[in-house]
């Protein structure tokens, strides 16, 4: 195959991912949790639920307001739900997308980490691309200067005392062209170890741990699964035997 039937078929290729176009669904929460699957381990009191994941207008919960819209999204592990070994998570994850070759995409989102480990600091957020971690949030990094006032979180409950603040988040897109793509955001309660690596069953499920997302928004992406463009040797041998059936038609 020449070069130039070569480079004609990458332009359009990447001409009808463009015109293909996606945008992030929902990334700031404004229809509730449409376009996100939330998973994890964490049963409320009296409400079971598959992960402890809510969705919070600018008047639920004090001092914390949307970054952009009405509503924005908060994700617990909430307090004394599974005891030690098992590790208290929610997770909210995305539907996959194509990122469009050549496109620079990025991936943009606000996040505030809030915790009510004072002391120990064990719990940590992740945020994640195809189940792979790409950012670790931990709590511990959080300053805790001034000492802790409790407020308590709606609508499950949890009682958090520091914060990080609403911080803004970018990642490069670019090692992902090419691919289809899932997004992912979990928070996630962590307990101490001794030197075997055994939990210790009365190290944390006593504290909790918060994370608030809103305004997640992405470039350069397209619908999933977008067509393949074939292999040279493929198209070569589909297209001789189309011509060999149509000269064994001719005899």
């Amino acid at each position: 195959m020449n070069m130039n039937l070569k480079r004609g078929i990458l332009l359009f290729g990447l001409l009808a991912a463009c015109l293909n176009g996606a945008t992030l669904t929902n990334g700031g929460f404004e229809s509730g949790l449409t376009g996100w699957t939330v998973s994890g381990n964490v049963f409320p009191s009296g409400s079971p639920t598959t992960g402890l994941v809510n969705v919070l207008g600018g008047a639920d919960w004090t001092g914390f307001s949307p970054q952009e819209g009405n509503f924005y999204a908060e994700l617990s592990n909430a307090p004394s739900v599974n005891n030690p070994p098992v590790q208290d998570f929610s997770l909210i994850s995305t539907g996959p997308y194509f990122v469009t070759p050549g496109s620079n995409g990025t991936i943009d989102f606000v996040y505030n980490l809030l915790t009510n480990e004072f002391d120990t600091g064990l719990d940590y957020a992740e945020f994640r691309v195809n189940g792979f971690l790409v950012q670790k949030y931990l709590v511990s990094d959080i300053s805790q200067a001034g000492g802790c006032t409790v407020n308590s979180a709606p609508p499950d409950g949890s009682t958090v005392c520091v914060e990080s603040g609403w911080i803004n988040q970018s990642f490069s897109l670019a090692p992902y062209e090419g691919q289809n793509v899932t997004f992912s955001f979990g928070i996630y309660d962590d307990f101490t170890r001794d030197p075997q690596g055994n939990p210790d069953l009365t190290s944390d499920n006593q504290f909790d741990s918060v994370l608030l997302l809103d305004s997640i928004s992405a470039t350069g992406l397209a619908d999933a699964a977008a067509p393949q463009v074939p292999e040279p040797s493929t198209m070569l041998l589909t297209a001789g035997g189309i011509v060999a059936a149509l000269l064994a038609r001719r005899r």
